[in-house]
């Protein structure tokens, strides 16, 4: 990763790809045919272009596969979209690559349901793989079990996931404490329900005191639009948030009044 990382994640680029082939000769020095290196640029937004050729090199000339990481969350999805508009399931199948499926580790994500049936049913190659960083399960049984159950509640039901904000700019909750990135909250809602039926299910204080609603980009939202996939991420503005910002603006505008007398 030599970009949009944390610093202490941050390599330098012509570094990165010198350890990456070090490790490489270094695995298949052991030559144990149960383990081989695997090239892994972290995802997208994270390598420069310069970084992700040549790791496909090092992938060309040992002959070495390739993993990375995508659709994790909301927040990278929308930053996706804007660097590489392409369509990934389609590109994907193009490639002959295929998905591995972390149900466990999506399900606790709470940033949506990886649409299983419908990667199936346009012939992309799907395994389910467990993930212990935000999993909690090693078995692959217990993982397809628990996959499975998730799936079919999303695509029987017929129900969308809906990822009520705060914050449209982090994707938080605005809790103290709580980073966003990540979405705390999922709520399923049928087809047909609109953004003022959604706020009543959120909160009643969110209906009885309800300005408006926006989505991704500030977009602003009428009470009676449909939510859909596309518009699932949603942000209330209420009356009782304008007071209590009001207020907060009052208390600070006479501190300093008091101050200069």
């Amino acid at each position: 990763m030599d970009q949009h990382s944390p610093d202490y994640y941050i390599e330098n680029t012509a570094q990165s790809l010198e350890d990456t082939e070090m490790f490489t000769n270094y695995v298949l020095d052991k030559s144990n045919s149960l383990v081989t290196p695997v090239i892994t640029p972290r995802f997208a937004p994270s390598c420069i272009t310069e970084l992700m050729k040549g790791l496909d090199d090092l992938a060309a000339k040992y002959n070495l596969p390739v993993q990375s990481h995508m659709d994790e969350n909301m927040d990278e999805i929308t930053r996706i979209k804007k660097i590489h508009p392409k369509y990934e399931r389609q590109l994907i199948k193009r490639r002959g690559a295929g998905i591995s499926h972390c149900p466990d580790s999506n399900f606790n994500l709470h940033n949506g349901v990886a649409k299983v049936r419908q990667m199936l049913n346009e012939g992309l190659k799907l395994s389910l793989g467990t993930d212990l960083g935000l999993g909690g399960r090693q078995s692959p049984t217990d993982t397809h079990k628990e996959g499975k159950v998730i799936s079919r509640a999303v695509e029987t039901l017929g129900v969308i996931p809906v990822y009520p904000v705060r914050n449209l700019s982090r994707f938080s909750n605005g809790q103290p404490g709580k980073q966003g990135g990540v979405f705390r909250d999922c709520i399923l809602v049928r087809p047909g329900t609109t953004v003022r039926e959604f706020a009543k299910k959120v909160h009643p204080e969110i209906d009885k005191h309800y300005l408006y609603a926006e989505t991704v980009g500030y977009i602003r939202l009428g009470e009676n639009d449909i939510i859909s996939e596309k518009i699932n991420i949603i942000s209330f503005k209420t009356s009782a948030m304008s007071t209590s910002t009001s207020g907060t603006n009052s208390s600070t505008t006479n501190t300093t009044n008091e101050k200069k007398k």
